[in-house]
């Protein structure tokens, strides 16, 4: 990723298990990355993860802004 890109992520609660789902800032309209968890915590440390492999910070936001 470039070096100015982020993760853009967000968690959705779906009948007791989360998403974590996340697209690069530099590719919003890309299908997302995601994850089925069962907590938030977890859904949150899988996006943490990634985004340090990637070395880039993450923007959350409360749902995915662009599909």
């Amino acid at each position: 990723m470039p070096a100015s890109a982020s993760l853009i992520a967000w968690i959705e609660n779906r009948c007791e298990r989360f998403v974590a789902a996340y697209v690069g800032s530099d590719a919003p309209g890309r299908a997302p990355a995601i994850q089925l968890c069962c907590s938030a915590d977890e859904a949150r440390r899988w996006v943490e993860t990634e985004a340090k492999g990637l070395g880039v910070p993450i923007q959350w936001v409360e749902q995915r802004l662009v599909r």
